[in-house]
């Protein structure tokens, strides 16, 4: 009798996006394969992406508003039969890994399950809370329904490590969970936020920039590289007080782009 497998992932969510000026319906997928990503370490990760519209041609046209709102590193969208991508794209995300999960989601792999049940499933595996929560592998989490947010966290151990980002700040509709560090770009908006009380992850060109009230991600090599993000929790806003900077990282053109936008 052959065993069954289990999942690589399941369905969180299926439908619009907290993205007003989007009609594309958006899909949400709670991973739980292995990740081999060598910063933040084995997590678990939320993807969020078009629910039918290929990933790269999302965002070469403009339909990854959808998933990423007002955040400025996904490109100015165009229909250059040349091009594959947004020009000017200095996201960090890998369109590969993105692709593989979304073939695997259309392949119907994933099954679908209720944010809470998912958040009770992660509590009573002991492996699975000790790997962190990555919000946001791609895609926004403030721009998805705060039913699944809420729901997703409402059963994890206080002790679990969760990474959240979010470029929404701005965006009236958007659903800011406590949890989610503001991402910015620019030391005005950094402190926009920090009058408000918010904790940012900012984006910086050079160690100089950095602030008293920051420090370096000590996933990074200027934080010592001591650390993977799912032993670390700093990038949980609730958890702590200090805000949170890095370098450009990603693939290299990306890097290239965003330091000279970041000039």
């Amino acid at each position: 009798m052959k065993s069954i497998k289990e999942p690589k992932g399941y369905v969180l969510y299926e439908g619009k996006s907290l993205y007003k000026e989007s009609d594309n319906d958006i899909v949400v997928i709670l991973q739980t394969g292995n990740s081999a990503n060598k910063k933040t370490g084995n997590m678990l990760q939320v993807w969020i992406m078009l629910k039918d519209i290929d990933p790269i041609e999302a965002n070469k046209l403009g339909y990854d508003i959808a998933i990423c709102g007002e955040c400025p590193l996904k490109g100015i969208a165009n229909n250059d039969p040349k091009r594959k991508e947004a020009i000017n794209r200095t996201c960090y995300v890998n369109f590969q890994t993105v692709k593989t999960i979304y073939k695997s989601y259309k392949k119907g792999n994933y099954p679908k399950i209720d944010p809470v049940d998912a958040s009770k499933m992660i509590k009573h595996n002991k492996i699975w809370c000790n790997r962190g929560l990555r919000f946001g592998a791609y895609g926004d989490p403030a721009l998805i329904p705060s039913h699944v947010t809420h729901g997703l966290r409402s059963h994890l151990p206080k002790s679990m490590g969760i990474t959240a980002y979010s470029h929404q700040a701005n965006y009236k509709h958007a659903n800011l969970d406590p949890c989610f560090m503001i991402s910015c770009e620019t030391l005005d908006q950094a402190k926009t936020q920090w009058d408000q009380g918010n904790r940012t992850a900012r984006t910086i060109k050079s160690v100089d920039e950095l602030q008293e009230n920051e420090m370096f991600c000590p996933a990074t090599e200027q934080g010592g590289s001591r650390l993977q993000c799912f032993q670390c929790n700093l990038c949980n806003a609730e958890r702590s007080k200090k805000n949170i900077a890095w370098l450009p990282h990603g693939k290299q053109h990306a890097i290239n782009n965003l330091t000279l936008q970041l000039a």
